[in-house]
């Protein structure tokens, strides 16, 4: 495993956050963990952990308040971090267009409807972005 690599579960409810949590625990997926209910205070954290050799796994939630997961994206990449992140899109939406607005952002690697499941985070585990780190 990659040193420095921590998942980062953002979401404005915490009941799927507290789902969230329960499913990784039980997932391959073996990074620490974090929850943040909002964007910005996750932003903070990432940038109090901003080095070239610290990775990020978002767990990305799309529809918040204040500052949306896009908007949140649009941060990092304004922010310039020296650390690296890769988001992993979360939403209870059914909008065509989330998906397709997913595929304009390079640190977007997969997408997923909410909540996650035991099924869907193995699937995760498996991306070649996220076996790398492994």
């Amino acid at each position: 495993m990659i040193k420095n690599v921590e998942l980062l579960l953002i979401d404005d409810d915490s009941t799927t956050l507290f789902i969230h949590e329960k499913i990784l625990s039980k997932c391959t997926i073996n990074f620490p963990h974090k929850s943040f209910n909002n964007a910005m205070d996750c932003l903070y954290y990432m940038e109090g952990k901003n080095t070239p050799e610290q990775r990020f796994i978002l767990f990305l939630d799309i529809n918040m308040p204040q500052v949306n997961g896009w908007k949140m994206l649009e941060l990092i990449k304004e922010k310039n971090f020296k650390c690296q992140s890769l988001a992993i899109m979360a939403t209870s939406s059914i909008d065509y267009e989330d998906k397709s607005k997913a595929k304009n952002y390079e640190s977007v690697i997969h997408f997923f409807e909410k909540p996650l499941t035991l099924e869907a985070c193995e699937k995760l585990a498996s991306l070649p972005q996220i076996s790398a780190l492994s």
